[in-house]
């Protein structure tokens, strides 16, 4: 094995080598480039929070996780594409999709910050519910803890809509099933026991064009069937030309969120890298590719 899988990374390596050789591929140095920019931008973001304690559910708390986990799928989104591993460049945008929206909801709603970090609980209380096994590994105290944070969530959101305890038993369902919801923390934006979707997550903040990429991404990876990707994609380098415009699409977006919120950082060099890039991709489209 350890022969084949030498064997292996040596092809793969003469195969990149070859492809960034390519004209066609000059796109890949700016490409990595902004990559570059943006960890360095993130490291200096890094830099001046450490002067400061960030407090727990604040918003600075909340720049901190979704900016640190952008810089991991910018970075994994880079490497499949130059890799030509397209499903899972498309599962990439799908995510970074999804964490702008948030990003953007919880900016535009700091009340829901707290109830988003509560996230994991309901997580835990979801495993612990569907998995027999999972219970027999934890022991009697760790089980009542985790039911008792599920029951503190259920508690403040019944307050917050002024319900009458104890609920109804189809109020009790409907609440049961709406907190089964991956975005359940949005509840405040919405009506009691709202079952809220990614879709209804982004027409509350009006980011229209996130939910038709997500779904275009999402299309990409859960589809089995050639022909009805390739209605969406003709070919090959069409398809990475997409994924390289939503690489730079993206970071674009990320960088005025950012922008908006911390204007002492310096965004110059970045800027200045995502013009080039959005200035190759499009002097590729016009050559007809």
């Amino acid at each position: 094995m350890g022969k084949n899988k030498d064997e292996y990374f040596k092809h793969l390596s003469e195969s990149l080598s070859y492809k960034f050789s390519l004209d066609c591929y000059s796109h890949y140095e700016k490409m990595i480039c902004c990559r570059d920019k943006y960890v360095e931008l993130y490291n200096k973001y890094l830099e001046k929070q450490h002067n400061f304690d960030v407090v727990a559910n604040s918003k600075e708390n909340v720049f901190g996780y979704i900016f640190s986990i952008s810089t991991h799928f910018f970075d994994e989104l880079l490497n499949n594409i130059v890799l030509g591993s397209y499903d899972s460049a498309h599962f990439s945008i799908r995510r970074i999709a999804e964490n702008y929206v948030i990003f953007t909801f919880l900016i535009n709603n700091g009340n829901s910050i707290s109830d988003f970090f509560k996230q994991v609980s309901m997580n835990k209380h979801k495993h612990l519910v569907s998995s027999e096994v999972l219970r027999k590994q934890l022991s009697k105290e760790e089980i009542d803890k985790i039911e008792e944070e599920y029951r503190l969530i259920e508690e403040d959101i019944i307050s917050y809509f002024g319900e009458e305890t104890p609920l109804s038993k189809g109020k009790s369902n409907k609440l049961e099933k709406a907190l089964r919801s991956n975005y359940y923390w949005a509840y405040r934006k919405f009506s009691f026991g709202d079952n809220i979707s990614f879709r209804k997550l982004c027409d509350s903040i009006g980011n229209v064009d996130d939910y038709d990429a997500f779904s275009k991404s999402s299309n990409r990876v859960h589809s089995n069937n050639i022909f009805e990707y390739t209605l969406m994609m003709t070919s090959d380098y069409k398809e990475e030309m997409y994924l390289c415009y939503m690489y730079c699409w993206y970071m674009v977006r990320y960088i005025f969120r950012l922008r908006e919120n911390y204007p002492t950082l310096d965004f110059s060099e970045l800027d200045k890298a995502l013009i080039e890039l959005d200035a190759e991709i499009e002097s590729i489209y016009s050559k007809g590719f």
